[in-house]
């Protein structure tokens, strides 16, 4: 009987294959996974829900990592899988100071 050893551990062979950790291979995949669900996403389903169903339990740091990987927030991937119209206050009128405070008494019956 012969008994090969084997100088590496697995963590790294699976580093070798996949050119990433273990950890980090398995947190991409989830990322993806709560991508190709908020595109798919039923009506009632929010993000929370879908987040929480891979695996993120804080929202605030999900929610960073997932626009630092996609480039858009994840309210945004819902919204274009809704097509639902997103406002951009580039758009917007602005307006003057002066016309504010008009504004502003007028509302409150001045």
């Amino acid at each position: 009987m012969t008994v090969v050893y084997e100088s590496k551990k697995p963590i790294q062979h699976f580093r070798d294959f996949k050119g990433t950790s273990p950890m980090r291979y398995l947190r991409t995949a989830r990322f993806g996974k709560v991508r190709e669900a908020l595109r798919r996403a039923e009506p009632e389903e929010s993000i929370t829900e879908i987040a929480a169903r891979w695996g993120f339990s804080h929202m605030g740091r999900f929610s960073v990592e997932y626009r630092r990987r996609f480039g858009e927030t994840p309210s945004t991937t819902l919204r274009r899988a809704r097509n639902v119209p997103t406002i951009s206050l580039a758009r917007l009128p602005r307006l003057k100071p002066s016309r504010v405070g008009i504004a502003t008494d007028q509302l409150n019956g001045r």
